[in-house]
């Protein structure tokens, strides 16, 4: 056993602000998401408050927050007042803000100084924020919906994406899979079992598979699939044997000179390209919570407003569009 000696000893508080609010988001999509909030609200909202490029901001930022609490709490509540006006700017307004969104530019902070030990009234802060407007009732894809979309895939991989998202409620962030978190489940005489032997092959019949969703992190969960998803995997797999064969990552984008796995951004983008769903003025957002996946829910067919939160129906578009 390794013992800690007065050498290796470290103090966290050398470790610079940035660093440590990085080491306390485990899952890297979280991480950029944070990160890029982060650096929009330090660098172009509070442009004139601090000085520097985005770490020397952070730096200031937590330097100031430790010095004086009070006066941070300050700053945020402005940041709440700047956010809760663009909440009241008509909604077809390019700097319109759903009310519901306006928790989402806190979220780093609030990591960013737990992670640096300073403690603020974020109560207060909270308080500040509007009641959300979100209270239509959302669903997930429905079996005709996902037929439509099926029917305009480019590929295994989309196919594999559009029923492992349907199936599995796993949020776009939780899509960095890997070969190993795909865990087909057998059913052997009404039992269902995980490990088979070579003589129970010819007899276990795949019911649904399980995948390990932000896997290593604290929010690691199993979500589970279809046996058809678990299916159109193993034909992506053929696909992905032939053209990787080097990583385990399931899903990929292919450049000419290099290979990388494939973001969220993307895997949103090859979804609502899918029966020309890109034609909407505004993109789709697919984060939603309590680890639902949709896509959005058309408001107004005529304006074509987008709530972020909910399902989009196919239904909505004119047969030539899809």
């Amino acid at each position: 056993m390794r013992k800690l000696t007065k050498e290796d000893f470290k103090r966290t508080e050398n470790e610079s602000p940035l660093n440590l609010y990085h080491q306390g988001i485990k899952a890297e999509e979280t991480r950029e998401k944070y990160t890029r909030t982060l650096r929009h609200v330090l660098c172009k909202i509070f442009e004139d408050i601090f000085e520097g490029g985005f770490e020397e901001r952070v730096n200031e930022f937590v330097k100031l927050a430790r010095e004086d609490p009070k006066w941070a709490t300050d700053l945020l509540l402005n940041l709440s007042r700047i956010l809760r006006d663009r909440t009241k700017l008509p909604t077809d307004h390019q700097d319109y803000l759903k009310p519901v969104s306006i928790d989402n530019y806190f979220k780093p902070f609030k990591k960013l100084l737990d992670m640096n030990e300073i403690p603020l009234s974020w109560e207060r802060i909270y308080s500040t924020f509007p009641e959300s407007d979100n209270n239509t009732e959302g669903r997930g894809w429905t079996r005709q919906e996902i037929q439509k979309m099926l029917k305009h895939v480019n590929g295994a991989m989309e196919r594999s994406i559009i029923l492992v998202a349907a199936s599995s409620a796993t949020r776009i962030g939780g899509f960095d899979y890997t070969w190993k978190d795909v865990v087909p489940i057998y059913k052997i005489d009404n039992e269902l079992k995980i490990d088979i032997t070579e003589s129970e092959e010819k007899e276990a019949i795949v019911v649904c598979a399980m995948l390990s969703t932000y896997k290593g992190t604290n929010a690691e969960y199993p979500s589970f699939i279809t046996s058809e998803a678990f299916s159109a995997i193993m034909d992506y797999k053929t696909e992905w044997v032939r053209d990787i064969g080097k990583d385990d990552k399931l899903f990929y984008k292919f450049k000419v000179l290099r290979n990388s796995r494939l973001r969220s951004s993307i895997i949103q983008n090859k979804i609502h390209n899918i029966g020309k769903i890109r034609e909407m003025e505004r993109e789709i957002n697919l984060n939603a919570d309590r680890k639902r996946f949709w896509l959005g829910q058309i408001q107004s067919i005529n304006q074509k407003e987008i709530n972020e939160s909910f399902p989009i129906s196919l239904n909505h578009f004119k047969k030539e569009e899809i």
